[in-house]
């Protein structure tokens, strides 16, 4: 079975990943302003290790915004670099298979550093989720009532994102190895 051509590839362009991670960031922007006008006079703004409540903050306090804020600059840096790394040459990025990958042909290295800005912002978008995640949870504890925030979906977050890093990281690593393979079996003919 042989793998996608670069054109067919089942993974969005960076243009398609990027509008996605900027909807996710406006959902959450949204979801935090709907929120804001829901919040009692005085709500927990941080809690400890074992989940309870160790700061509060006024209901009209902007600190509400904080998570959405980092969320929202965390993926423009991400989105920024993830177009960046297309353009600049393969030997300054630093990725698996490096060696294999800068005896490609031009033509494959630009498939490569595609792929890296792929993972970046796949990565990113991940990042996005964990902080709406995040935000839920304080919105559960400050307008739902909750006594505690359910750390529990949260952490999966966390895991779920390092999980898609590393299956899209070795998903790289193996395109790199299926180029080099075929870049070989072509100079044998």
């Amino acid at each position: 079975m042989s793998s996608p051509s670069p054109s067919r590839s089942p993974v969005p362009s960076l243009a398609g990943l990027a509008v996605l991670g900027a909807a996710e960031v406006v959902s959450l922007a949204v979801y935090a302003a709907v929120t804001f006008q829901q919040l009692p006079a005085r709500y927990p703004s941080h809690f400890n290790a074992q989940g309870v409540a160790d700061a509060w903050a006024r209901g009209d306090s902007p600190i509400w915004f904080f998570v959405p804020a980092v969320a929202a600059g965390l993926w423009l840096v991400l989105a920024l670099v993830s177009f960046a790394v297309t353009g600049m040459p393969l030997s300054n990025i630093n990725l698996p298979q490096k060696a294999l990958a800068l005896a490609l042909p031009p033509e494959m290295q630009d498939t490569v550093k595609r792929l890296v800005g792929r993972l970046i912002l796949i990565v990113g978008a991940f990042i996005v989720a964990a902080s709406a995640t995040v935000q839920w949870m304080m919105a559960d504890v400050a307008i739902g009532g909750a006594p505690r925030p359910k750390l529990t979906p949260v952490f999966a977050m966390v895991g779920v994102t390092l999980l898609v890093a590393i299956v899209q990281s070795v998903g790289v690593s193996r395109r790199i190895r299926a180029m080099s393979a075929e870049t070989r079996d072509e100079a044998r003919l």
